[in-house]
């Protein structure tokens, strides 16, 4: 499994303003951190970094990949419905080289607590929920 350098790793971090999100691999841990809200200016951003978090956790052989959401005030369903096709590619992967998903949330939150509790419904096996 190849290892990339930072500065591939750092190229899929996104910051449009009102959201942003980092990345930082760490052997097979990947360190994922959204802050903001995000809504319809961080969609493609969103959709663009999810894509290239799953690319890169396949070529490195990531075990798993930790989500903080505690500094995430505000989801659209359209940003959710991002990482929810994010979840199902992870679903798609063959069991030997398929990574868990553990999402850090905000108690305090209620659009957390629903949304992601519906998520992890959705994928039982891969998503564990930290609050």
């Amino acid at each position: 499994m190849s290892n990339t350098g930072a500065s591939a790793n750092q190229a899929l971090d996104v910051d449009v303003g009102t959201f942003s999100a980092t990345q930082k691999l760490n052997g097979t841990t990947m360190q994922l951190v959204f802050t903001g809200e995000a809504d319809a200016a961080a969609l493609t951003l969103m959709e663009t970094f999810l894509l290239g978090i799953h690319s890169l956790a396949q070529d490195n052989g990531v075990k798993e990949v930790a989500l903080d959401l505690r500094k995430v005030s505000f989801m659209s369903s359209s940003c959710f419905t991002k990482m929810i096709g994010w979840v199902t590619r992870v679903r798609e992967v063959p069991e030997p080289g398929r990574y868990r998903i553990r999402i850090q949330s905000s108690q305090s939150s209620l659009w957390q607590r629903r949304s992601l509790h519906a998520l992890q419904c959705f994928a039982t096996e891969l998503i564990t929920i930290e609050s």
